[in-house]
């Protein structure tokens, strides 16, 4: 019951943060953090539709697959690192996070055949972990750092 609640306020949290917007004003508010870590941590999902800019979903940890309908669903779907680093900022203090990047099929919708896993640049991956590093956040980024291509 106390990790549905902690859930439960995590999704107000993004739901309300997606309805307010971003503008300059708000940049200076501090996020509110949940109030402790998920039992099961949180799953970052990321996927690059072609021609688009990244898409990132944040789900609660679970001892099941998630779906492709709950990891594409444009409600828990965020557009952009700096949307993505808003999230971030609303887990709590020492709450562990692996990140699991998504591929595409032959016609560019969103697969789960890991061979074809789009993952995002290396300097995006150090970026995010360092920046979840700086609200001591847990990133386990290995899934998509062993598919990152090096900077040029």
């Amino acid at each position: 019951m106390k990790s549905f609640s902690v859930l439960a306020l995590c999704v107000f949290i993004s739901v309300l943060a997606g309805c307010t917007g971003a503008n300059q004003h708000q940049a200076n508010i501090k996020p509110v953090r949940a109030p402790s870590p998920l039992s099961k941590g949180v799953e970052l999902y990321s996927l690059k539709p072609t021609g688009e800019d990244w898409h990132f979903s944040l789900l609660a940890g679970t001892n099941r697959n998630k779906s492709l309908s709950e990891v594409t669903d444009p409600a828990r779907t965020v557009v952009g690192i700096e949307a993505l680093k808003q999230r971030l900022a609303t887990l709590a203090v020492r709450e562990w996070v692996t990140w699991l990047p998504m591929g595409t099929d032959k016609l560019g919708h969103p697969a789960w055949d890991a061979t074809r896993a789009d993952a995002p640049p290396r300097e995006m991956v150090d970026g995010v972990v360092r920046y979840c590093k700086s609200l001591q956040i847990t990133l386990n980024a290995y899934p998509c750092s062993r598919l990152a291509a090096p900077s040029h």
